[in-house]
Protein backbone atom coordinates (compact mmCIF):
# COMPACT_ATOMS: atom_id res chain seq x y z
CA UNK A 1 0.00 0.00 0.00
CA UNK A 2 1.29 3.47 -1.00
CA UNK A 3 0.35 6.74 0.69
CA UNK A 4 -0.12 7.96 -2.52
CA UNK A 5 -3.20 9.81 -3.41
CA UNK A 6 -5.20 11.83 -5.62
CA UNK A 7 -9.00 13.05 -5.73
CA UNK A 8 -11.04 9.88 -5.64
CA UNK A 9 -8.38 7.71 -4.02
CA UNK A 10 -7.71 9.10 -0.30
CA UNK A 11 -9.20 6.48 1.93
CA UNK A 12 -6.55 3.92 1.78
CA UNK A 13 -3.24 6.54 1.82
CA UNK A 14 -4.91 8.64 4.52
CA UNK A 15 -4.98 4.91 6.52
CA UNK A 16 -1.29 4.61 5.75
CA UNK A 17 -0.47 7.86 6.89
CA UNK A 18 -2.36 7.20 9.81
CA UNK A 19 0.23 4.23 10.27
CA UNK A 20 2.93 6.21 10.04
CA UNK A 21 2.03 8.29 13.40
CA UNK A 22 3.42 4.84 15.35
CA UNK A 23 6.75 5.80 14.99
CA UNK A 24 6.06 9.25 16.06
CA UNK A 25 4.59 7.52 19.58
CA UNK A 26 7.89 5.33 20.04
CA UNK A 27 10.22 8.53 19.42
CA UNK A 28 8.25 10.61 21.68
CA UNK A 29 8.23 8.10 24.36
CA UNK A 30 11.78 7.87 23.83
CA UNK A 31 12.91 11.53 24.20
CA UNK A 32 13.05 13.15 27.42
CA UNK A 33 10.75 15.83 26.33
CA UNK A 34 9.16 17.13 22.75
CA UNK A 35 11.99 18.20 20.17
CA UNK A 36 11.62 22.10 19.38
CA UNK A 37 12.56 21.46 15.27
CA UNK A 38 12.18 18.53 13.01
CA UNK A 39 12.97 18.05 9.83
CA UNK A 40 11.54 14.93 7.45
CA UNK A 41 12.61 13.62 4.45
CA UNK A 42 9.64 13.74 1.45
CA UNK A 43 8.46 12.18 -1.50
CA UNK A 44 5.42 12.54 -1.93
CA UNK A 45 4.14 13.99 1.56
CA UNK A 46 2.66 11.36 3.40
CA UNK A 47 4.98 10.25 6.15
CA UNK A 48 6.18 14.55 6.29
CA UNK A 49 2.14 15.28 6.51
CA UNK A 50 1.53 12.32 8.75
CA UNK A 51 4.67 14.04 11.38
CA UNK A 52 3.36 17.71 11.04
CA UNK A 53 -0.28 16.74 11.84
CA UNK A 54 0.13 14.61 14.37
CA UNK A 55 2.61 17.03 16.76
CA UNK A 56 0.17 19.93 15.70
CA UNK A 57 -3.21 17.46 17.12
CA UNK A 58 -0.75 16.29 19.89
CA UNK A 59 0.81 19.30 21.15
CA UNK A 60 -0.97 22.18 19.74
CA UNK A 61 -0.15 24.78 16.75
CA UNK A 62 1.27 26.94 19.59
CA UNK A 63 4.01 24.17 21.10
CA UNK A 64 4.70 22.09 18.00
CA UNK A 65 7.71 21.77 17.04
CA UNK A 66 9.30 23.97 13.78
CA UNK A 67 8.87 21.55 10.59
CA UNK A 68 10.81 21.50 7.34
CA UNK A 69 10.36 19.21 4.57
CA UNK A 70 12.85 18.32 3.10
CA UNK A 71 12.50 17.16 -0.86
CA UNK A 72 15.43 16.00 -3.02
CA UNK A 73 16.12 18.55 -5.46
CA UNK A 74 15.68 16.66 -8.61
CA UNK A 75 12.26 15.53 -7.40
CA UNK A 76 11.35 18.93 -5.73
CA UNK A 77 7.61 18.85 -6.12
CA UNK A 78 6.87 19.79 -2.45
CA UNK A 79 8.82 22.49 -2.04
CA UNK A 80 7.94 23.87 -5.57
CA UNK A 81 4.24 23.58 -4.40
CA UNK A 82 5.06 25.48 -1.30
CA UNK A 83 6.37 28.57 -3.37
CA UNK A 84 3.77 28.49 -5.69
CA UNK A 85 0.75 27.60 -2.43
CA UNK A 86 -0.94 24.83 -5.08
CA UNK A 87 -0.04 20.82 -5.73
CA UNK A 88 2.34 21.30 -8.54
CA UNK A 89 3.66 18.34 -10.80
CA UNK A 90 7.54 19.15 -11.35
CA UNK A 91 9.12 17.50 -14.91
CA UNK A 92 11.13 14.32 -14.80
CA UNK A 93 14.32 15.52 -14.68
CA UNK A 94 18.10 13.71 -14.19
CA UNK A 95 17.05 10.84 -11.38
CA UNK A 96 18.56 11.39 -7.78
CA UNK A 97 20.20 8.99 -6.04
CA UNK A 98 17.76 9.30 -3.19
CA UNK A 99 15.82 6.92 -5.51
CA UNK A 100 12.97 6.46 -2.49
CA UNK A 101 12.24 10.36 -2.81
CA UNK A 102 11.84 10.64 -6.45
CA UNK A 103 8.65 12.10 -6.37
CA UNK A 104 7.08 14.36 -8.96
CA UNK A 105 3.81 15.03 -7.87
CA UNK A 106 2.84 15.77 -4.12
CA UNK A 107 -0.16 13.25 -2.97
CA UNK A 108 -3.27 14.99 -2.71
CA UNK A 109 -4.18 14.29 0.92
CA UNK A 110 -0.83 15.22 1.75
CA UNK A 111 -0.52 18.28 0.22
CA UNK A 112 -3.93 19.33 2.45
CA UNK A 113 -2.15 18.92 5.42
CA UNK A 114 1.25 19.95 4.37
CA UNK A 115 0.56 23.84 3.35
CA UNK A 116 -0.88 23.88 6.73
CA UNK A 117 0.74 22.52 9.14
CA UNK A 118 4.74 22.70 7.37
CA UNK A 119 6.78 25.98 8.44
CA UNK A 120 9.04 25.73 5.68
CA UNK A 121 10.01 23.24 2.51
CA UNK A 122 14.05 23.26 1.74
CA UNK A 123 16.27 21.01 -0.74
CA UNK A 124 19.20 18.52 -0.94
CA UNK A 125 21.18 18.22 -4.20
CA UNK A 126 22.61 14.87 -4.26
CA UNK A 127 26.40 15.31 -3.03
CA UNK A 128 24.77 16.77 0.07
CA UNK A 129 22.81 13.57 0.80
CA UNK A 130 25.35 11.41 0.16
CA UNK A 131 27.85 13.62 2.30
CA UNK A 132 24.94 13.08 5.11
CA UNK A 133 25.08 9.83 4.30
CA UNK A 134 28.61 9.31 5.05
CA UNK A 135 29.05 11.73 8.02
CA UNK A 136 26.76 9.57 9.75
CA UNK A 137 28.43 6.68 9.39
CA UNK A 138 31.76 7.88 10.02
CA UNK A 139 30.84 10.49 13.41
CA UNK A 140 32.79 11.92 15.36
CA UNK A 141 33.19 12.47 18.97
CA UNK A 142 32.33 9.07 20.16
CA UNK A 143 28.56 9.40 18.43
CA UNK A 144 27.09 6.20 17.28
CA UNK A 145 27.20 5.35 13.96
CA UNK A 146 23.95 5.47 12.12
CA UNK A 147 23.77 3.54 8.61
CA UNK A 148 21.16 5.19 6.73
CA UNK A 149 21.49 5.44 2.48
CA UNK A 150 20.50 8.72 0.61
CA UNK A 151 16.65 8.84 0.89
CA UNK A 152 17.00 8.21 4.91
CA UNK A 153 19.90 10.53 5.80
CA UNK A 154 18.78 13.10 4.06
CA UNK A 155 16.45 15.29 6.93
CA UNK A 156 19.79 15.59 8.99
CA UNK A 157 20.81 17.94 6.32
CA UNK A 158 19.30 20.57 8.19
CA UNK A 159 20.83 19.91 11.41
Amino acid sequence: MSDTSWPGYERIPGLVMQGYTALLTEALRQLPEPPTHVFVQAGVGGLAAAVAGHFSVLLGDNNRPFFTVVDPSRAACLFESARTWHRVKVAHGQPTVMAMLECYEPSLVAWRILSRAADAFMIVDDEEAVGIMNRLANPRDGDPAIVAGESGGVGWQGC
